[in-house]
């Protein structure tokens, strides 16, 4: 059973709608792509008069669009309410946010502005049935081109984040190399079991794909030329290996499917290094400073652990000395030993190129002026190029010296 405040509460609601629709018309603020609609509906809620306000151009009306979501009143609207005099004391909008901007924007002292879902929906609906065919298809083709017009304006301003570029390259590059690594590998072993003696004269893996795939029967190698692929001695020591080499023959079929694989490899190869260019460049616009004190490579992995650019620039020296070392960190402070001194940053040219003792410092050095690189190229206005990034390498150079890492490969 319902209390008796319950009663009140339904009994007060009917009340304020059975004397807010014979009391006066209400009037109901629509707004489309189109434009602007005040509505003046009776208490059938069937509608009586109209006023509109068209937005004439496409950039009205994405720019109409852009304030909506900022949650601000356009101009156009501003001034067709305060001009329009027929609005009656109650004005129906669709939301609380609009309500609120009207009430501080317009100035009218008997005019009550209410939301109610339930009077809009059954207004729409009586417009859709007003409308002919042939206009609701013109509108909806509007919709259609606005929507894909304000969308490509989204996407050309998601094409500045060039950190998400930067960190699916990385990911896509790092899946690649594993590729190769691991199917050379698997054509090494195969194709050993012919000609075995290659593996042992040729150790660039690229190289030696490329000649798998050149080669194919050692028994055809005296029609090849390979001067392409290698030097001239390395091509005699490889040919006369073929004519004392002690693999078993392969049948067409084996030859034919390792000439598929090489060739899958070559692309991957071709991909790999395309992946490597695009991403030298990319970092080099994002983080020159960066690319220039750790690399290129350090740098890119430094902002796809962090998430953006602008993530990594928040990070303090310490916590971007231990990025990639998380895992390890927590093993040492669990089973309390020796904390690791280091993460992506061991493999920066200073790092691995110095001593070990010692290398802790350096670590600490890095990392405090990576901090100082990042802040500069996500928030400065001007990057100087890398300049800085060069500046602050050589002044770790000369701290290395000084600490006794003769040996650095710098």
């Amino acid at each position: 059973c319902l209390s008796i405040v319950d009663l009140l509460i339904i009994y007060s609601y009917f009340f304020f709608l059975h004397w807010l629709s014979w009391k006066t018309m209400i009037t109901v603020l629509l707004e489309n792509v189109q434009g602007f609609h005040l509505i003046k509906v009776n208490q059938n809620f069937s509608v009586e008069k109209i006023e509109k306000k068209k937005l004439r151009t496409m950039n009205e009306t994405l720019q109409y669009i852009h304030l909506v979501k900022k949650d601000e009143l356009h101009n156009k609207l501003k001034i067709f309410l305060e001009k329009t005099e027929n609005i009656n004391k109650y004005l129906v909008v669709q939301s609380k946010k609009l309500k609120n901007k009207i009430e501080k924007t317009i100035n009218r002292k008997n005019l009550k502005i209410i939301v109610k879902h339930k009077i809009i929906r059954k207004i729409k609906e009586e417009m859709e049935k007003r409308e002919k065919k042939d206009r609701r298809m013109m509108e909806n083709e509007k919709i259609r081109h606005i929507s894909f017009s304000y969308y490509n304006i989204k996407l050309h301003l998601g094409k500045r984040k060039i950190d998400l570029g930067i960190i699916y390259c990385l990911k896509l590059s790092d899946q690649v190399e594993k590729t190769i690594s691991s199917q050379t590998s698997k054509l090494k072993e195969w194709y050993s079991l012919h000609f075995p003696e290659l593996s042992e004269i040729v150790q660039d893996n690229f190289t030696y794909t490329k000649l798998v795939y050149k080669i194919g029967k050692k028994e055809d190698i005296k029609i090849k030329d390979l001067t392409e692929l290698v030097e001239k001695d390395t091509e005699c020591k490889i040919k006369s290996a073929a004519r004392l080499s002690i693999g078993k023959e392969f049948s067409r079929g084996e030859m034919e499917c390792l000439n598929f694989l090489a060739c899958q490899l070559i692309s991957y190869h071709n991909l790999f290094s395309r992946l490597s260019l695009f991403l030298d460049n990319k970092m080099f616009i994002l983080a020159p400073n960066i690319s220039a004190l750790i690399g290129e490579k350090i740098g890119a992995r430094l902002i796809s652990h962090s998430g953006s650019m602008i993530n990594l620039c928040k990070c303090p020296a310490s916590t971007i000395q231990m990025f990639g070392a998380e895992n390890a960190l927590f093993k040492a402070l669990k089973q309390k030993k020796a904390t690791p001194k280091f993460g992506h940053i061991f493999n920066s040219k200073i790092i691995s190129g110095s001593k070990r003792d010692g290398v802790g410092k350096l670590c600490r050095l890095i990392s405090g002026k990576t901090a100082l690189c990042s802040r500069i190229d996500a928030l400065g206005e001007n990057k100087y190029g890398g300049s800085l990034g060069i500046k602050y390498l050589v002044e770790i150079e000369n701290k290395a010296k000084q600490m006794g890492h003769n040996k650095a490969k710098f």
